[in-house]
């Protein structure tokens, strides 16, 4: 009976640990916000609506499940509840469109890029096969002066057959709130 108590006991601190902020890294901030609501993002990403107190508008910030360690289970009960979220918030670009040879290798179709992107033309390296997994992989783009641009895309059969291939990226940079720690209030 002993020894069951102290196996209770461990699975409960083992699941408050999972759970709970630790000390923030660099770069990471703790605030504490009701969940208005939670979106799957095609697992092991979800998109969870906060609001946080002081602030007029809410915010959505990214979780990645696994990377944060968080039971996607324990995410059902909270909408609708306060937490301490620990988040980093770093630059990334979103990858819009992908030209090569003056046609969009996405929709040979689709009507030139708006003024409002980025761009940078180089040769693409990282799209060597096609995405297999839930999470996308990592593509670059470097120019002939050795400057270059990361993104973060499921990598679609058009893009491998440009793998090593002059090509234009057309992106913005965007600040993304990720989450690395949550831990619900007992209200």
């Amino acid at each position: 009976m002993v020894i069951r108590s102290a196996l209770a006991a461990l699975v409960v601190f083992l699941g408050v640990a999972l759970l709970a902020p630790g000390p923030a890294a660099a770069g990471e901030m703790t605030a504490r916000g009701r969940v208005v609501a939670v979106e799957d993002a095609g697992y092991p990403m979800f998109a969870l609506t906060v609001a946080f107190a002081g602030k007029e508008e809410e915010e959505v910030l990214l979780l990645n499940a696994e990377e944060a360690a968080i039971d996607p289970v324990v995410l059902d009960g909270l909408e609708g509840r306060t937490a301490d979220i620990t988040f980093l918030s770093e630059e990334r670009n979103s990858l819009y469109d992908l030209h090569y040879q003056g046609k969009s290798v996405f929709d040979p179709e689709a009507d030139a890029p708006g003024p409002e992107w980025q761009s940078i033309t180089g040769t693409l390296k990282g799209a060597d096969a096609p995405t297999e997994g839930d999470l996308p992989d990592e593509i670059t783009v470097t120019d002939a002066n050795g400057n270059s641009e990361t993104f973060d895309y499921f990598i679609l059969p058009e893009m491998v057959a440009v793998n090593g291939r002059e090509v234009t990226a057309y992106f913005e940079t965007q600040t993304v709130d990720e989450i690395t720690a949550l831990k619900p209030v007992n209200e």
